[in-house]
């Protein structure tokens, strides 16, 4: 009988590890939209998130520039990259910096609910999220997909699944990410390379004071 058990749960566990695909490579494509009170339009953009392996690249693309974050999780290093017009900003980052960068993300607390919905052929959980900072996410994640590194995740990396969805809600404004294409495509490791030359160098100190003002 026991034997038999042992059977069971190893059938259950292969099952379950089958019907989940895991994403180590690729590349989602995100819409995003902005809303603050007093808009009537919602202010657009486009986020490209590029993932091989222990790298992770993030394009934020708008009407007035790009925004490029940059990290290689086995080295612990990065870069932040702003191109704003004629404004061309690096920032490197440490293992530390990054890990403070993203640390909004953090929950204090997390309402999982049954409300499903259908992203780009997968079926996504709906759950709730307070953010340490007040703000409220509501994220609609797949749990047939996850990602394999979750240090590389910059949504929500303790999500039991990959973020497809997720909606940040605060008394200033609201803001909504969508995935609106995802491929398994091979991204060449040229991509996360950090620029050598071209850029205003500006410490992460510095540049975190420079937001601030």
């Amino acid at each position: 009988m026991r034997s038999l058990v042992i059977v069971i749960v190893c059938l259950l566990s292969a099952c379950s590890a089958q019907a989940q695909k895991r994403f180590s490579e690729g590349t989602v494509t995100y819409s995003i939209s902005i809303t603050t009170p007093a808009d009537t339009v919602a202010t657009t953009m486009t986020a490209i998130q590029k993932l091989k392996g222990g790298h992770v690249r993030m394009d934020i693309i708008s009407t007035t520039g790009r925004t490029t974050s940059l990290y290689d999780n086995r080295e612990g290093s990065g870069a932040f990259i702003s191109e704003m017009g004629a404004q061309r900003l690096m920032v490197p980052l440490t293992e530390a910096d990054w890990r403070d960068r993203n640390s909004w993300y953090i929950h204090s607390g997390i309402n999982w609910l049954e409300e499903t919905k259908d992203i780009l052929g997968y079926a996504c959980q709906k759950a709730e999220v307070t953010l340490k900072n007040g703000t409220n996410a509501v994220v609609f994640y797949a749990k047939g997909l996850v990602i394999e590194n979750n240090d590389t995740d910059l949504q929500f990396g303790d999500i039991p699944g990959m973020v497809l969805e997720y909606t940040l809600s605060n008394k200033a404004s609201t803001v909504r990410y969508q995935a609106t294409a995802l491929n398994f495509d091979p991204v060449p490791i040229q991509q996360f390379d950090i620029p050598t030359a071209g850029y205003r160098v500006l410490d992460y100190k510095s540049s975190k004071e420079l937001k601030k003002n």
